[in-house]
């Protein structure tokens, strides 16, 4: 039975993708078997990095069958694609904005945030993880994924606007944990984009300081800033399998490990 993870942040540009695209190829390496999900309806950047942008059938397709009660668990294996790591994943399109309002204006609370989850349990007993990249934002779309993961893995560089975006998700998911899903935690906090200069080596060690004191783990493992983590994006590839001997690969590779660790 899978364990889903959420990888969030309510800011942009701190590497939310990155991470989910390294992560589920650092777990296929060590022979798991994981599906991604991209839910960002802001930006589908994961789905553009594999080419699988505007398929035929998306996660906005099977958002739609579910709210209106028509999903199949068969229609599942027509939106489900792998990309050349092995990974599998539900790509997303330009119309996942028309669900994400239209679960917003809907006046029946088990669709408005349940439909993600739904389909989701659906798809558990398939895999070993899933990881659901999300968009940067506190809209209807996140809270369903919020009420369809068992963690939340928080992804966050290491900058001064950073604090106040963790602690606007950190609130999202304590509204969550008490209204719609009471198993939801957090896998912790991963810092990216952390440079060798002072300050952004101090900032590090502040918010892991800040938000250890929170009751929240900060992974050990640090994400560097360098150019193969912030172009992967143009590779059609992960930056493990872009970029396999670069800091920021070796550093997404440490981090797998140790999440696997955290979980034991």
């Amino acid at each position: 039975m899978a364990k889903v993870i959420g990888i969030c942040n309510s800011k942009g540009g701190v590497g939310k993708t990155t991470t989910t695209d390294a992560m589920g190829a650092g777990l296929v390496k060590l022979g798991k078997k994981v599906l991604l999900v991209d839910a960002d309806d802001s930006n589908p950047s994961l789905s553009k990095v594999h080419g699988f942008y505007d398929e035929p059938v998306t996660i906005t397709d099977l958002m739609l069958f579910t709210s209106c009660g028509r999903l199949r668990e068969a229609f599942l294996d027509e939106v489900i694609k792998k990309t050349s790591e092995g990974v599998d994943i539900i790509p997303n399109d330009e119309k996942l904005p028309n669900i994400t309002a239209a679960l917003n204006a809907s006046k029946d609370d088990a669709v408005r945030f349940g439909t993600m989850k739904e389909i989701i349990d659906m798809l558990r007993s398939r895999y070993d993880y899933i990881l659901i990249d999300t968009a940067p934002a506190t809209n209807t779309m996140t809270l369903n994924v919020l009420a369809a993961v068992d963690e939340v893995l928080i992804v966050s560089q290491a900058q001064d606007m950073g604090d106040a975006a963790i602690e606007v998700l950190l609130g999202n998911v304590l509204e969550t944990k008490k209204t719609r899903n009471s198993k939801i935690k957090f896998s912790g906090l991963l810092l990216t984009m952390v440079s060798n200069l002072k300050g952004s080596q101090s900032k590090a060690q502040e918010m892991a300081e800040k938000f250890t004191g929170y009751g929240v783990k900060v992974f050990s493992s640090v994400i560097p800033r360098g150019g193969s983590a912030e172009k992967f994006s143009e590779s059609g590839k992960s930056i493990l399998a872009y970029r396999p001997f670069s800091p920021a690969a070796k550093a997404y590779r440490m981090f797998v490990k140790e999440y696997l660790e955290s979980e034991e």
